[in-house]
């Protein structure tokens, strides 16, 4: 647990160019065969839109019946601290994601919260899902229009059957969905962090970090696309390695701290 992360990939993940080229391969696999490139950008809206109203919000209004509980019983927040800190970090991060703002930000701390302030999450929450949920179905229904255009282009129903089986790779999704995995949100330093279809969801990092098989990253504000952005890192780690054996800086730093410890052992 030491070295592993939920968040991004560890740092002992990134220092291993194999798992660079490895989510290049694979992500561009699936984001761009001739079948799933039609689909995938709306299926990225259908899924982000999909996991706020279906998994996300109503994990937020679980963790809200906890607090609200507590404070009815206790008049104040005593058994629900770790629950509230996390409702109070999420909202946050709700804000960023829906572009609506939490209309009363002063309430969200435990000393000054009160049960009357229940109402007034439970109806922000409550209006983002309905949001998400409609931006989701109006979603699906795009993306039928999109499968109604490629039966048109290609003749029928069979042939559009025919192009998914050709490049469309099922064990291969398994893996850039996360299928295997049971739980679609896990809580991890008081944050909800997504499990569930890590190559549709957008990093929040902004110095190149994300999950593995995220399709896209950021980097000093700029949008990448993971294959260009990992070919680029393998490049410039190759060279930096290049220089590394080139000027021997490996037996000049081994020799370099071998001399401290001979001189310290010679006092």
């Amino acid at each position: 647990n030491s070295l592993s992360s939920y968040e991004h990939v560890p740092v002992i993940g990134d220092l291993m160019t194999s798992r660079w080229a490895f989510e290049a391969l694979a992500v561009e696999q699936f984001k761009d065969n001739k079948y799933q490139q039609n689909f995938f950008e709306i299926d990225r809206e259908i899924s982000n839109y999909g996991y706020v109203s279906n998994f996300y919000i109503p994990e937020l209004e679980k963790r809200l019946d906890i607090v609200a509980r507590d404070i009815s019983i206790n008049k104040t927040i005593t058994a629900s601290h770790n629950d509230f800190n996390l409702l109070t970090n999420e909202i946050t991060q709700l804000e960023k994601l829906s572009s609506q703002p939490f209309a009363k930000p002063s309430i969200l701390k435990a000393g000054v919260f009160k049960p009357a302030d229940v109402a007034i999450i439970r109806n922000y929450l409550s209006g983002i899902q309905k949001s998400f949920g409609a931006k989701c179905s109006a979603a699906n229904k795009l993306k039928d229009n999109i499968y109604s255009d490629l039966v048109k282009k290609y003749g029928s129903d069979d042939a559009v059957y025919k192009l998914k089986q050709d490049f469309y790779n099922n064990n291969l999704a398994d893996v850039v969905l996360n299928r295997f995995e049971i739980q679609n949100l896990i809580e991890y330093n008081n944050r909800l962090i997504r499990m569930k279809d890590p190559v549709y969801e957008i990093p929040e990092s902004k110095n190149g970090r994300a999950k593995l098989y995220s399709s896209v990253k950021y980097f000093f504000g700029a949008k990448i696309d993971t294959y260009w952005f990992n070919i680029v890192f393998i490049r410039f780690s190759s060279f930096v390695l290049d220089l590394v054996l080139y000027f021997d800086f490996l037996k000049k730093s081994l020799d370099f701290f071998g001399n401290i410890r001979l001189k310290k052992t010679i006092k």
